[in-house]
């Protein structure tokens, strides 16, 4: 998944985002993008569910009702979906079909097309 993103952003302008590795609980990337800043955690989706480690989802619900733009991308065989942070606790309990998408991108998925839906969702009212 980051290195699609990676192929999909290497020319844009306006755009950094940085891997955070090694921080219990902090998303994957920190984000910004042309005004809107935000969070992304990445999943890649087993027997049709997702497993977070010990953190993770405290932060994301935290992160979501303090204001954070943050954002769970889950990659799956059909493709790629987006959650939102405060779906995180439903992610971590259920299977992924009971849980609603904000978006899906099927495959093969044009990961520009997925940060562009980020940035757009991510710009605070």
């Amino acid at each position: 998944m980051w290195h699609g993103f990676k192929r999909a952003l290497r020319s844009r302008q306006n755009t950094q985002w940085t891997r955070i590795e090694g921080v219990p609980g902090v998303p994957d990337v920190a984000a910004a993008d042309n005004g809107s800043e935000f969070w992304i955690e990445g999943k890649i989706a087993r027997s049709g569910r997702v497993k977070f480690q010990p953190g993770q989802v405290p932060w994301l619900i935290a992160a979501s009702m303090a204001g954070r733009r943050a954002w769970v991308v889950v990659g799956t065989t059909d493709g790629v979906s987006v959650y939102s942070a405060a779906a995180a606790h439903l992610l971590a309990r259920r299977p992924l079909k009971e849980v609603h998408a904000e978006i899906s991108f099927p495959h093969p998925v044009n990961y520009g097309l997925v940060w562009d839906w980020l940035s757009a969702s991510s710009l605070r009212a």
